[in-house]
């Protein structure tokens, strides 16, 4: 049986909806549960509130490739480029450390974080380029920015948080605008991971004080500024390659 777009593009966004939420909004206590844990176990904890959009997407995935060809993939069309992008972020959290709360070494608290900040992203990329962006290839980009940016403003639910339309204005732009620059990324390299990397510079940024993190803003942008302009060079690269094939 032949599904359609809006069947599903519902299905996706039902389900990340639905699991995402049982742990954004703690609705089973899990919160404190994790906070006991040691900090290692941030790395499949964190994740565990995108883990609904990764399941979304490879279900809509799945009845989309019975239809015709994905036009994404993990790496897209360069698995070397894809992890040397990934391992940007990883590499300089280990070396310049993250404090925190938690007593543990800065440099190791700084890999444990990158790695889960890393899966976190790549769950959502998953959803909103890796499957939006091939479901609505098709349709114009201010179009397909407007209703990616929608849904995936929709799917935070800040609204329910801060009611303050001008707070949520703001947001809402914010979330444009990573809808458009990161949508240009993979339609370029193909690949989810380096959507995912570009995705983790908003994390990183909101990196919450529950997950023990007690660094300085300052300290955050300069590991941001520094994963920006690698990365860019590392797409430029990879662009000029796949252009000489």
């Amino acid at each position: 049986m032949t599904q359609s777009p809006v069947f599903r593009i519902a299905t996706f966004y039902t389900t990340a909806i639905i699991l995402c939420n049982i742990f954004r909004f703690d609705l089973f206590g899990t919160t404190e549960i994790f906070t006991n844990l040691p900090a290692w176990t941030q790395i499949f904890t964190l994740p565990l509130q995108s883990f609904g959009i990764f399941i979304g997407s490879l279900i809509a995935l799945y009845w989309l490739s019975q239809q015709r060809p994905l036009s994404h993939s993990l790496t897209g069309t360069s698995a070397k480029w894809s992890w040397a992008m990934a391992l940007v972020p990883v590499v300089l959290f280990s070396i310049l450390g993250l404090e925190n709360s938690r007593d543990i070494s800065p440099h190791l608290f700084g890999f444990i974080i990158s790695i889960a900040l890393f899966i976190y992203a790549l769950f959502e990329e998953y959803g909103w380029r890796g499957y939006l962006e091939d479901e609505l290839k098709d349709w114009s980009e201010g179009k397909r920015v407007l209703l990616i940016g929608t849904l995936w403003y929709a799917w935070h639910l800040s609204f329910l948080k801060n009611p303050d339309p001008l707070a949520n204005l703001k947001f809402f732009g914010i979330i444009l605008l990573g809808t458009w620059g990161i949508g240009k990324v993979i339609q370029s390299t193909k690949s989810v991971i380096s959507a995912a990397c570009f995705h983790m510079i908003f994390n990183v940024l909101i990196l919450k004080s529950g997950t023990g993190s007690t660094a300085a803003f300052n300290d955050k942008l300069l590991i941001i500024g520094i994963c920006i302009v690698l990365w860019v060079v590392i797409v430029k690269v990879w662009e000029r390659e796949v252009t000489q094939v």
